[in-house]
């Protein structure tokens, strides 16, 4: 059975304090494989990156590259309006690890994401990105006016950090429970349980192929939503400029057009 079944086996009537060594265990071995993994692929793009010659047509993993970075750039560019590009290599990366972590369970490793340490890591960061965002292009007096303007959305304020990193831990859990279900529909089918897991571990089961794909599907889904709501996330609080000179004019100007409204409602008011 795989490492993430000790989550929904049923034979465990008491806690066994091995069971935490051993899905931390896998849980680390998850994230060395997944730096391995990326690690070898950066390498192996970098020697066909630079081997490449520009004044030739790029083809091959070259030009695969090429739309693969240029697609995700275009894609935070609408998201952003252009305005977070330094930020851009952390989104693309962020979307990869994740993608690499989760799919790994193709290949019987625990996946990340089924650990909560893993997903509220990429949470808080996500979270503490926000207000790094926005003091530093609003100044903090302008950002602690426009986040905390109602009193009664402080609370509120938590909710990227939670549902952004829920989501990803229910999403990859609830496919290894339908995977469960699925081993146990074979091995109903065969009336042998033991037969059902042994096709599974081996990769023979027609059942399991199927929800394999639909499931690495929904892996690239999740990976992808999580790294667009971050950078969501970030742009919404995305002030008028990095430069304090900059967000000086910007809200100076911006005060003296709320003045002219005030005076010309006022003059509206005189003359009605």
């Amino acid at each position: 059975m795989n490492l993430y079944s000790t989550y929904f086996s049923e034979t465990q009537d008491s806690y066994n304090p091995l069971d935490l060594v051993v899905n931390l265990g896998a849980f680390i071995f998850t994230l060395i494989v997944t730096l391995i993994i990326t690690i070898i692929v950066v390498w192996y793009i970098y020697r066909q990156v630079k081997k490449f010659d520009p004044e030739k047509p790029a083809t091959g993993i070259v030009l695969f590259t090429q739309n693969y970075v240029n697609g995700f750039n275009n894609l935070f560019d609408s998201i952003t309006g252009n305005r977070l590009r330094k930020a851009y290599p952390y989104f693309f990366t962020l979307f990869n690890f994740i993608l690499v972590a989760n799919l790994l369970s193709l290949i019987n490793l625990l996946p990340a994401a089924t650990s909560l340490a893993f997903t509220f890591t990429l949470g808080i960061i996500t979270f503490i990105g926000i207000y790094v965002v926005g003091v530093c292009t609003n100044g903090l007096i302008h950002f602690i006016r426009h986040k905390y303007a109602n009193p009664i959305e402080i609370l509120g304020q938590f909710s990227p950090l939670l549902s952004i990193s829920i989501r990803l831990f229910g999403a990859t859990i609830a496919g290894y429970v339908i995977e469960e279900i699925v081993v146990i529909m074979v091995g109903g089918l065969t009336d042998n349980n033991e037969r059902a897991m042994l096709f599974t571990e081996l990769g023979i089961s027609p059942g399991i192929w199927v929800w394999e794909i639909i499931d690495s599907g929904l892996t690239i889904i999740q990976a992808f939503v999580f790294a667009v709501l971050t950078c969501l996330y970030w742009s919404l609080d995305h002030g008028p400029s990095w430069n304090k000179d900059e967000r000086k004019k910007h809200f100076k100007a911006e005060k003296e057009l709320k003045k002219q409204l005030r005076q010309e409602k006022k003059r509206a008011k005189s003359s009605g």
